[in-house]
């Protein structure tokens, strides 16, 4: 007889995203129930920057207004991009300073 592991392994993730989610104090954690959206998570970023790259290194710009957009993989894409690009540029900072 075969042991269903998929209450335990749905348990477990659910505790271990939290606790790795939590340890930022600007993410909030929306758990959802099954039937909405298709969800089990929202990751709310709590903070009203956004990493960019100018010429002379990294910032965080503050935008005038706040958008929420359906996520996809073209928008997931940019935002990794986006990330990626600014911890560079932060690297380089760094490592020159």
């Amino acid at each position: 007889m075969a042991l269903d592991l998929n209450p335990f392994i749905e348990k477990r993730t659910k505790a271990l995203a939290t606790v790795a989610l939590t340890r930022r104090r600007d993410l909030e954690l929306i758990w959802l129930n099954e039937e909405e959206a298709g969800l089990d998570l929202l990751v709310k970023v709590a903070r009203d920057d956004e990493p960019r790259v100018e010429a002379d290194g990294p910032r965080l710009s503050f935008p005038d207004r706040l958008e929420c957009h359906v996520m996809d993989d073209r928008r997931l894409e940019k935002i990794v991009d986006a990330v990626d690009r600014w911890y560079l540029s932060l690297y380089k900072v760094l490592m020159t300073a």
